[in-house]
Parts: structure tokens; C-alpha cells; sequence
């Protein structure tokens, strides 16, 4: 059966609408291809087909899978029938885009983990998942769809780790090998049907040009190897084929080479193809689906291959398969080849792991190699165990019969006097009952008659109201009527609806809070600015968390409180919608606070006035980014002493602060620390079982226990046959229905909550009804409806105004009381709107005094639904009811069905019931039905009055006890019954049947128990306990325990919900989230593998661009190490850098940035050291030495301590000097002073002449130098 269902259903639970009518349904499905559906509706008188529009959704069988959703993309609409193609719901996802991925030596599992974390857009309805942990390389360059990352040839993840896709309605999965081979034959003289074989050498490739590009470890340009390899047919062939194939991961020429080869060898590509497609009869209960290996045989075409089924077409009404077409590949397929990669390629693809991977591959072969052994090895330990256990058993059953055995002895006299005793006990009971039953049989009879004498007066009164009722009718149309002058005017209504809708498409409402411990748990102190405070965490009953913040300042002063709660400066969060609120109050009022809120995105609310009251305060921001991000509560003149308080912090997204509440991580730390409580109570239990087992093992007292268990169950059993003596004394005059039980029917019959409205489904055509000319009709039916066997109240309409059904007549109501309205309706897709008005009038004036829109919603346009809403009467007593069609939104008949009207008092949801006014006669037909079934119970009581057994019909000898005549209960006739043995009570019958409860506070036991004798119904929490459980004695395709402790645990393959262990070894292990309190391990590396992290040799490598350790808390500047990439006049360098930034990013570039940068390329080595002050000390401690290096305003260098500076000494070769203001030119200190000693020098010279020609007078010459500058 096909079903249609709604665009938006996320579920293949629903069933929607039944395509009954449809002629032909066909399944197809190709692997890793297409997966469609193709249907053929008829067009009929039915007018289902008008329901099937494009993205609607088809529920369809298909084989193995169980139904799945098909999204409808194509219908076709011809003369007489719909043709419509729709797509496997899966293909909603495929043309979603991703970002460029990189995986390193992974599973195929984490490759499509890593596929939906990149994806632009979260993946919210589609899992992905793979059964592959064969590693292997996958990158991508660019954006991409996500079809073409994860199907789209063999450079995809299909095509990588050549899996093979399985689509089952959300669930996509990976699988190795989605089929098997279940030995299935097919041959042409058994069940081959048809047989198409076409072979195909257009694609066949005999040299194969390979190529690999990459990029060795510390090289600065790529590396690129090109080999050319060929077919070992490539003689076989008349012509050459070429072409080329690329593998990046292949790192030598040999590598490449061998990867080439094995193309050939595994997948086939230099062999013809060779298509097989064929129908079989039915397959004599043979199974063959999508991926199975099938052997195929006919004497007739010469073939008996092996071949993998890869595409089928299903017949989706009949449920059986059309055809099978099976692979393309020559001897690929079956137990004859292997599927994937072989193992050449894979010691290919190995060969370039490193060392330690290699290592690390051996010891998960030896771990595996190991748990496979211990395997084995319990395996035998548990046999002997059962083994040893069943001994043990038998043992102690020995014991047990002994011990039965001699206490049967004990016991069989005391059981026979026992039997006497409680026998006569019982007969005067059964005599005290019997005159309690006549007494209430009395009371019965006169307590029913004074009742149908009130119902005959309260008929009365009805009709009378029914004639008031019938006389009111045209003042109540007129009143209705003239109330409708009051109403707005249709475009008044229009325009404010118009603004209605614009303000609500501008609300958004968000719904986690961001804030961690908006309980305050853990976040104490805040940080104080300008101001003094302490912090306390109080209770406060009234908050949402129970927790309040409370501050009281210390030392007056402005400013305030902050606290960095959320990070809001990612990349994540710019421009994101979002709101915070917070709950706020002070002792104070005269105080205004001038800041309050979070920095990021200016997000500010100043002005706020402070109250001895709670007061939620909250503001919708798009975040941008801010230097400071804290949130913050900041204000002027406070005083010592002052206190505010803080609860409830919530910051979502949307513009609308909504109730606050935990946030998600908070409610996983509150079920984490439940489930510790847990275990703590079943560590516990488990010491208390422990207890129990010691104690039941102490033989004396187990033997005493059941001696005593004996004697009790020896006492039940004489109660029980006192008990059956006894009823069948008793027991027939016994009936049901006491007085106080036909009392409360013969209310509810009467004077229950009836239907206030008349002809509420259309039982009396349109009487009590009315509505706009010509729009309202009641002779209508339709298939969503009593499968158009009954008619509704119909309003069409092809206008744009409104047209209306309406309750013409005054129906009472009690005062202030509430009361439910029920209908059932639908209407077609072009109806503008719906809404239901109840309005509220008094039998003074018969006016409309109040109308109440108690429904305004749209209804479905493809099913019949059932809708309940409640409204209080207040001070009317009367109503009546309106039903609006807001008219066609497209000029086409648009129409609204309403039928099963129900209005009654109370809020209780009910089925549908007709008003007891419908049928005239329907009173008196229920009074006399109900006096005929009274007089018949009082009949039967006093039937089985007259039956009962007489005391002097019992005889009792001390042998047996008999019942009138022939009936003979004594030790023979018991004894054919049950072996006298009360121990036991051992049944000696071929059939048992017991219609009552059976108790056993022991336990049962059973040679042999049929096959499905006890189902889980019937066994309640803790009913099957036992040390040990014997091999194959519980079987089940699943097994659900909430919660179970388990020594050991040996398992091919588990799926678990939940893991709690306290010790687990695991080979291998793929996780999406993981957390642990302490990590051992040797080798941790990044998914995209730019990360590794040797913690054996303690290094931390990274292959990416700008990677950074770095130190981000709240209040401090960013402090890192980064190692980055930069051009030092044109030449690429590596920049080292490390330092901090004050305005919270990793810049080493702005003002914000102090620290030492390290130059280094080729030709390059330079390091820059960035501070105000630099200092060059022999220790770093408060009064510390050495130099200082100032770089702001005027550049010096000088002595850091006073007392250093006269003894400072520079020891430098020449200082140069820029004796201009330009800066542009500089001379030598050693220069100038060079220069003055010449000058000295000269000047000595002239005195030197001159002293030694003081005595010539002719002939005596001198020069003056001329003044130095400096």
C-alpha cells in the first residue's frame, strides 16, 4: 500500500493518506545510483489525485529496507491519470554544500564525519556511518555538493574506500559489502525467465598513464612522479586504449607503478564488461536483494558465473521483485573474487606510513591476535562452568526430593482435620452472606424506583424547556444579527492584521541558554571595576535556577561587576541574532544603573532603574566584535553597604527572551551525576543480593525455610478448594452491578453532560443552522469523512470574503462555568483562513454581548481532524456558534468541512455524542430500555437466590464430603487429581488450564517448555534470576535492559546505547566526542592530519599555516606562541613569534602586541624584540639591573639603577652621529675626534716654530688655525 504524505513529515511512522487507486508502483534502485520511485494514478470521482502536488511525500515499500519516504518531483497529468516521479527522501541532502575536507590515514566513518562537520549548513534530519575502518587519504580543494564528496565517482568517499551506499529514509550507511552470497542458483531450465547479457569492450583500458603530486616534508615545491604501465592483454587487443589515473598517495616511482597494476589485476579495466539483467520465476524460497552473489547457469547460453546483483526493479504493490540486473565486471562477484582493494594495493598504500605507524599496526595485529585467544580461551570457561553448574544442580535437587519426601509423611494428617476445620468455618460465612445479599437486593428495588420517578418529573421539565426553546428561535436570529453592527469594518480588519503579520515575521524566538551555571555554581567571584565588592551565592525559591548572586560593596564609589560568561568574539558568532535577559534588584531604589549587559555588539542598556523588586531586564543585539566581551552591571553613587542581586542570566538566540532555563552542557553534567548516584544505589543492591545468596546458601536454614514453606502452601492449598466449596455455594447470586453502580449509570444516562448543540453532525439537515446565501450546504460528503458515507456542513466559497456557518438558536449555559467545543473538520488549501466565534448572550435581550475567537488556526487539507478548545461562560447564559471561511485566496472554489459539533460542560475530550434533543423520542427509548434491563438484573438475583445450595444438601463423614447426589469429593477422587503430596501438588493430567491467577513464591520449573510458553508478558521485573544461564536457553533478535551488570561480556559485534565500564580494552575506536579525566597513549594526531603530538618523546609537530599554543582567559591579554609565515624583501621566511596581545587577538602587527619576533629564511636572519621598554638585566625581580632600552618619544638607552650610571662603560669600536635635523647625515665620533687631535697638533707645530726663531727679526712667518665647530 502506497500512502501520501505531508511535505514537512519526518517519520515513516505516519501513515497519511491511503493511494488506494493507484494502477502501477515501481521501485528502482541502482548501486550507489538512483533510488526512485515511479507511480500511475488514476483520475477518478474520488478526487485523491488532486492531493498529489510536487515535494509531497510517498511511503512505499521496498525490499529489505521496510518502507522508506519518496520525495514526488515530477507529476505528469494526462487525459485520464497522474504520472509521478519521485526521489528517494535521501536526495533532499545531496545538493547541500561542504566545505573543503582533508582526511589522513582514516576510516571511512570518520571521513563522513568529518563530510557533516564541514557542511555550511547543519545536517539536521540525515546520519552518517560506515562499517569501513580500512585507512585512507581524501582530500578536496574547493566547495563542493555534498553528492560529489560522498558519491560522484571514484574520487569520492564511496569511490575511495569502495563501499557501498545503503539509503534507508534518514539513515545513509557505507557498507563494505552491502549483500552476501546465500548460495542462490539461478538456471534456465528452473527459474530464469528472461536473460539479456550484453558485452561491452567500448571502455576497456590497456596503458594506463599514472601520475602522483605531493609536496615532501619540509621541500618547498611539489614533487611529481609519472609512470606509464601496461596491460598484460594489451596483445589481446587490435588497438591500444589509454588513460589516466592519479594517486597522491603513492610517494616513489615503484609505489605509483604498483598501484597502476593493480588496476588491472583487481578491478578488471583492461577485461570487456559483461552486463547480465534477468527475470526469474519464484525462486523456491531462495533470496536474492540488492548486493548479493548469485550463481548464474544456463546450458543454453554456455555460462555458469558468479555475479553481484547491482540494481532491481520492485513491483511496490504486489511487493515482489520485477528483474535483477547483476555487475558489469568480468569474474568480479561471488566467493571467487574478493571485493575491494587487495592486499598489494594495501602494502601500497602502507608503504608510506611512517615508523610509528607501522609500530603501531603490528600491535593492534598482536592485540587482536591476543583478544581473539582470550576469546576462545572463555569461551571453554564458560562451557565448564555450565557444565560444573549442571552437576551442582542435579545435587541439590536430590536434596530437596528427600527432604519433600519425609515431610509429606509429617504432614498428611494434619491436612485432613485442617480441611474439616476451615471447611465448617466457611459454610457459616457463606450463611452470613446470603443474608447481606438479600438486604441489598431490598435496598435495590426500592432505591431504583424512587430514582425513575425523578427522571419522569426531569423529562418533564425538558419538554418544557424544549417548547421555550423552539419559541425563541427568530428573536435569537434577529439579536444575532444586529450585534454585527458593532464589528469593525472589513478593511479595518485587514490593515490590522497586515501589521499584525509584519511585527510577527519579525520575531524570533530562540531556545538554549548559552550561559554556563546560570546558577552562579562555580562562577564566583565576578571581576569589580572603580569599585569594592564581595560576592554570595544565596538560595532563592523564587528563581528559575534557585540560586541568586549577591554583591554588597564595600567601599562606595562608581562602576560595578563584570564577568566574561560567554566568548562572543569568534568567527561563529558575528552577526548572529541574538537576546539577553537577566533578572536584577537592589536594597536600594533611588539607584541608576548606567551600564548593564554584554560589550559584544554594543548591546548595552543604560538607564536602568533600580527596584527592591525583581525586575527582568533583557535586550535583543546582533553581536559584532568587541575588545571586551564581558557582561557587565556598572553604576553611579554607590555607598558602603549597598547590595544588588542577580538571578536567571539567559542569553539565546532571536529577538525574544524567553523563561530561563539551564543550559544544555549543565543538564548533561545534572544526568551524569544521577547516573553516579545510580550506580552507587546498584553497588548497593548488589551487596544486599550478596547477602541474600549467603544466606539461602546456609543449608539448615534453607531446609527450615522449607519446612515452613511447606506447611503454608499445605494451609493455601485447603483454602483454596474451601474457597471453590464456598463459591459454588455463594456465587451465583452475586452480580456486578451493586445499587450504587445502576445509580451512577442511571445519572449518567440522564443527567450527564449532554450536547447543548443541535444537529450538531448534520442528523437533521440543515435545521437549528445558518450561514451567507448560497455559500452553505449539507448535502455534501467527501473520503476524508466516514469514507464519504456521511454528510458535513460545507462552506465554498470563490470570493475573498468571509462566509460563515452559524447556530441560529439560543442554547443555555451555566453561569461562570467552563465548558469544551469539539468539531471535526478540514478544508482545502486555498482558504485564506479559518476561525471559530463563540458568542456570548442573555435570554433578556437575545444580543450578542461578547464574542470570543476561540479558534484561529488553518486546517489540514488532507485529513479529517478532531479539535477541542475551551471558553468560560462569565456572566451569560446563553451562546451561540459561528464557523468563519476567510475566504479564496486564488478565485477558485476554496471550501471548509465541519461536522460532529459538540459543546459540553467540563474540559474532559470526548468522543462525539449527539444532542439528546435530536430525537424526540429518545428520552422515553432510553427510560424503558433502562427499566427492562433492571427488572431483568432483579430476575436473575433472584434466580440464583433459588439456586444456591443448602447447607442439608452438604454431607461431611470423616472419609469424603458430598454435594447432594453423586457429587463425591474424598481422598480417591483426589488423589485422580493430585498426587497427595501438598509439597508439590503434582498434577496428574494431561491438561492444566487454570483461569485465574496463579502466585508461586518459589520458583517454576520445567523439563521441557515449549517453544514461545513464556513471552516477556508474562514475566515481571525480576522474575527470572539464576547464577547460571545455559547456553542458547534465551534467544532474542534484540534484547533491550535498561540497565544490567555483566562480568563478562564476549561479542562479535554491539551496538550500545550507553557504555559504563570500569575497565575496557579496545583495539580500535572511532568517537565523535570524547572526554576523559586523565589520557595515556603514545601518538595523538589531528583528523585532518595538520596536528601530531608524539607524548613518548614529548614533540608536538604541526603541517599547517599559522598554528598557535596559545592563553585566552577573561580579564588578561592573549598570550601565545604562533609560528607563522611571512616575505622579508621578497624572500618567504618562517616567523616565529611569541608574546601577548592586550587587545585579544594574536596580531604581532598592531599596537596591542609585545614580544620577540624571529626572522629566518634563505638569506634571512633577523629578530625583532617589540615593548615600550626593553630591558637587558641579570635578573628580572623588582629591583632589577642592567639596561633599559626605551622606544617611545625620545629613544635612550641608560643604566636601569642610579648608582650604575656613573660606573656604566660602553665599549664600542666608533659612534656615528647625526649632526643635522634631517637624520640624513652622520659622521664618525672617531672622525671628529681625529680631526681636533690634527688641529691640536698643528697648533703646537706653530708654537714650536715660532719659539725657535724668537731670536730672527727677518724672515719669520706663522698661521693661525681657524676655530673648530663641533
Amino acid at each position: 500500500m502506497l500512502f501520501l504524505l505531508d511535505r514537512n513529515v519526518k517519520t515513516v511512522k505516519w501513515n497519511g493518506i491511503p493511494l488506494h487507486e493507484a494502477d502501477s508502483a515501481i521501485v528502482k534502485e541502482e548501486q550507489n545510483g538512483d533510488f526512485t520511485l515511479n507511480v500511475r494514478y488514476p483520475i477518478t470521482d474520488s478526487g485523491i489525485y488532486q492531493l498529489i502536488k510536487e515535494d509531497m511525500l510517498i511511503k512505499a515499500p521496498a525490499p529489505v529496507l521496510g518502507p522508506q519516504l519518496f520525495r514526488i518531483k515530477k507529476p505528469i497529468e494526462n487525459n485520464d491519470h497522474l504520472e509521478i516521479q519521485a526521489y528517494h527522501i535521501t536526495d533532499d541532502v545531496m545538493k547541500r554544500s561542504v566545505k573543503p575536507l582533508k582526511v589522513v590515514n582514516l576510516g571511512c566513518a570518520m571521513a563522513l564525519s568529518q563530510m557533516v562537520q564541514n557542511a555550511k549548513a547543519d545536517i539536521q534530519d540525515f546520519s552518517f556511518t560506515s562499517d569501513i575502518w580500512d585507512k585512507r587519504t581524501f582530500n578536496t580543494i574547493e566547495d563542493d555538493t555534498l553528492y560529489s564528496i560522498l558519491l560522484d565517482g571514484k574520487h569520492s568517499i564511496v569511490g575511495t574506500w569502495e563501499g557501498e551506499l545503503v539509503r534507508d529514509n534518514f539513515a545513509l550507511t557505507v557498507k563494505k559489502n552491502r549483500g552476501t552470497n546465500r548460495g542462490v542458483i539461478i538456471t534456465t531450465h528452473k527459474n530464469l525467465k528472461s536473460y539479456q547479457r550484453t558485452k561491452d569492450s567500448q571502455n576497456v583500458v590497456t596503458r594506463i598513464y599514472a601520475k602522483s603530486t605531493f609536496k615532501s616534508e619540509g621541500a618547498e615545491q611539489e614533487t611529481t612522479l609519472k609512470v606509464t604501465v601496461d596491460s598484460p592483454l594489451i596483445n589481446s587487443y587490435p588497438y591500444v586504449n589509454e588513460k589516466e589515473y592519479e594517486n597522491n598517495n603513492a610517494k616513489t616511482v615503484d609505489e605509483l607503478r604498483q598501484w597502476a597494476e593493480a588496476k588491472f589485476k583487481n578491478e578488471g579495466i583492461d577485461k570487456s564488461s559483461d552486463a547480465i539483467k534477468i527475470e526469474a520465476y519464484e525462486l523456491d524460497g531462495q533470496i536474492v536483494h540488492i548486493g548479493d552473489t548469485v550463481n548464474l547457469k544456463s546450458r543454453k547460453h554456455n555460462i555458469d558465473i558468479f555475479k553481484k546483483a547491482i540494481a532491481y526493479e520492485f513491483n511496490a504493490l504486489t511487493e515482489e521483485y520485477i528483474s535483477l540486473t547483476f555487475d558489469d565486471k568480468p569474474g568480479v562477484g561471488g566467493s571467487r573474487v574478493s571485493n575491494g582493494i587487495s592486499s598489494v594495493a594495501n602494502e601500497i598504500l602502507e608503504i608510506g606510513n611512517s615508523a610509528q605507524e607501522i609500530a603501531i599496526e603490528r600491535a593492534l595485529r598482536n592485540a587482536d591476535k591476543a583478544f581473539d585467544a582470550e576469546f576462545e580461551k572463555q569461551k571453554s570457561l564458560i562451557n565448564d562452568g555450565i557444565e560444573q553448574a549442571k552437576a551442582k544442580a542435579e545435587q541439590v535437587k536430590s536434596e530437596i526430593n528427600q527432604s519433600i519426601e519425609q515431610k509429606l509423611q509429617q504432614t498428611k494428617s494434619e491436612v485432613v482435620e485442617k480441611v474439616k476445620r476451615d471447611f465448617n468455618q466457611g459454610l457459616a460465612n457463606a450463611n452470613a452472606e446470603i443474608g447481606k445479599v438479600k438486604q441489598n437486593l431490598t435496598n435495590l428495588q426500592s432505591s431504583t424506583e424512587a430514582n425513575i420517578k425523578q427522571v419522569k418529573s426531569d423529562l418533564a421539565g425538558i419538554s418544557t424547556q424544549q417548547t421555550a426553546y423552539e419559541q425563541s428561535n427568530t428573536q435569537n436570529i434577529a439579536r444575532i444579527t444586529g450585534q454585527l453592527g458593532d464589528k469593525a469594518s472589513k478593511a479595518e480588519v485587514k490593515q490590522e492584521a497586515g501589521k499584525i503579520r509584519e511585527e510577527i515575521s519579525q520575531i524570533s524566538v530562540g531556545g538554549r541558554n548559552y550561559i554556563r551555571h546560570y546558577d552562579f555554581d562555580g562562577l564566583l567571584p565576578f571581576n569589580i571595576a572603580g569599585s569594592e565588592w564581595t560576592f554570595e551565592r544565596v538560595q532563592d525559591p523564587t528563581a528559575k535556577s534557585g540560586w541568586a548572586l549577591k554583591a554588597t560593596n564595600v567601599k562606595g564609589n562608581d562602576g560595578g561587576i563584570h564577568k566574561p560568561l560567554v566568548d562572543l568574539r569568534g568567527v561563529e558568532w558575528q552577526g548572529k541574532q541574538m537576546t539577553w535577559s537577566v533578572d536584577v534588584k537592589s536594597n536600594r531604589t533611588d539607584i541608576k544603573l548606567y551600564n548593564i549587559g554584554f560589550e559584544a555588539g554594543g548591546n548595552i542598556t543604560t538607564g536602568v532603574q533600580l527596584s527592591d523588586k525583581w525586575q527582568r531586564v533583557s535586550k535583543a543585539f546582533i553581536v559584532k566584535f568587541e575588545r571586551f566581551w564581558s557582561f557587565v552591571v556598572y553604576g553611579f553613587g554607590w555607598r558602603a553597604g549597598d547590595v544588588i542581586w542577580i538571578r536567571d542570566p539567559q542569553l539565546e538566540d532571536g529577538n525574544i527572551a524567553t523563561t530561563p532555563k539551564p543550559a544544555l552542557e549543565d543538564t548533561d553534567e545534572q544526568i551524569t551525576a544521577a547516573r553516579a548516584t545510580f550506580e552507587k544505589t546498584a553497588e548497593g543492591l548488589n551487596t544486599d543480593m550478596t547477602a541474600v545468596k549467603s544466606y539461602v546458601a546456609d543449608d539448615s536454614k534453607r531446609r527450615e525455610q522449607l519446612e515452613q514453606y511447606t506447611r503454608t502452601e499445605t494451609a493455601r492449598s485447603t483454602e483454596a478448594l474451601r474457597k471453590q466449596v464456598s463459591e459454588s455455594y455463594v456465587a451465583k447470586s452475586q452480580y456486578t452491578e451493586d445499587v450504587r453502580g445502576i445509580t451512577r449509570r442511571f445519572e449518567e444516562l440522564n443527567i450527564g453532560s449532554p450536547n447543548l448543540v443541535l444537529n450538531g453532525a448534520v442528523e437533521l439537515g440543515d435545521r437549528y443552522w445558518g450561514g451567507t446565501d448560497d455559500k452553505l450546504f449539507t448535502n455534501r460528503t467527501h473520503v476524508f469523512y466516514k469514507n464519504g458515507k456521511k454528510p458535513m456542513f460545507v462552506i465554498d466559497t470563490n470570493e475573498p470574503n468571509i462566509a460563515y456557518l452559524q447556530n441560529v438558536i439560543f442554547n443555555k449555559l451555566k453561569k461562570n462555568t467552563t465548558y469544551t467545543l469539539s468539531f471535526t473538520g478540514f478544508m482545502s488549501g486555498n482558504v485564506s483562513g479559518f476561525r471559530v466565534l463563540v458568542g456570548l448572550l442573555s435570554d433578556t435581550d437575545n444580543v450578542w454581548k461578547d464574542a470570543i475567537n476561540v479558534f484561529h488556526q488553518r486546517l489540514s487539507p488532507i485529513e479529517a481532524q478532531r479539535f477541542s478548545v475551551t471558553f468560560n461562560s462569565g456572566n451569560y447564559d446563553g451562546f451561540s456558534i459561528r464557523f468563519d471561511n476567510m475566504g479564496s485566496s486564488n478565485g477558485i472554489s476554496a471550501t471548509v468541512w465541519i461536522s460532529e459539533i459538540d459543546v459540553y460542560e467540563g474540559t474532559m475530550k470526548r468522543a462525539y455524542q449527539p444532542a439528546p434533543e435530536n430525537n424526540q423520542n429518545y428520552a422515553d427509548t432510553k427510560l424503558a430500555e433502562y427499566k427492562q434491563t433492571v427488572d431483568g438484573e432483579f430476575k436473575k438475583l433472584q434466580s440464583s437466590v433459588g439456586e444456591m445450595v443448602k447447607k442439608t444438601d452438604i454431607n461431611i463423614t470423616p472419609g469424603q464430603i458430598s454435594f447432594g447426589t453423586g457429587k463425591v469429593v474424598n481422598g480417591k477422587t483426589i488423589a485422580s487429581l493430585f498426587v497427595q503430596n501438598p509439597e508439590s501438588m503434582e498434577a496428574i493430567t494431561k491438561l492444566m488450564r487454570i483461569t485465574g491467577d496463579l502466585i508461586v513464591d518459589g520458583s517454576i520449573t520445567g523439563r521441557n517448555l515449549a517453544a514461545n510458553t513464556i513471552t516477556t508478558a508474562h514475566l515481571a521485573a525480576g522474575a527470572v534470576t539464576t547464577e547460571v544461564l545455559a547456553a542458547d536457553a534465551v534467544t532474542a533478535a534484540e534484547l533491550k535492559v535498561d540497565y544490567a551488570l555483566v562480568r563478562k561480556l564476549t561479542a562479535d559485534d554491539a551496538l550500545l546505547n550507553n557504555l559504563v565500564a570500569k575497565q575496557a580494552f579496545i583495539n580500535k575506536l572511532s568517537t565523535i566526542d570524547f572526554s576523559a579525566t586523565q589520557i595515556k597513549g603514545g601518538l595523538l594526531k589531528s583528523l585532518n592530519g595538520n596536528t601530531s603530538f608524539d607524548l613518548s618523546s614529548g614533540t608536538l609537530e604541526f603541517y599547517t599555516d599559522d598554528p598557535a599554543i596559545r592563553r585566552v582567559t577573561g580579564g588578561f591579554p592573549n598570550q601565545f606562541v604562533k609560528f607563522a609565515t611571512g616575505s622579508s624583501n621578497g624572500t618567504k621566511v618562517g616567523v616565529t613569534v611569541i608574546g601577548s596581545n592586550r587587545w585579544g587577538s594574536e596580531s604581532s602587527n598592531d599596537g596591542g602586541f609585545v614580544g620577540i619576533r624571529a626572522w629566518n629564511g634563505n638569506g634571512v636572519d633577523s629578530i625583532d624584540v617589540v615593548g615600550d621598554a626593553v630591558r637587558l638585566a641579570s635578573s628580572a625581580y623588582e629591583n632589577a639591573d642592567g639596561w633599559v632600552v626605551s622606544t617611545t618619544g625620545k629613544l635612550q638607552i641608560y643604566p636601569r639603577r642610579q648608582q650604575d650610571r656613573r660606573e656604566s662603560v660602553l665599549q664600542v669600536g666608533d659612534v656615528w652621529l647625526y649632526l643635522e635635523n634631517s637624520g640624513t647625515y652622520y659622521s664618525s665620533l672617531h672622525g671628529i675626534l681625529q680631526s681636533i687631535a690634527n688641529r691640536i697638533n698643528s697648533l703646537i707645530d706653530n708654537v714650536e716654530l715660532l719659539h725657535h726663531n724668537k731670536t730672527t727679526e727677518h724672515g719669520y712667518s706663522y698661521s693661525i688655525p681657524s676655530k673648530l665647530t663641533i
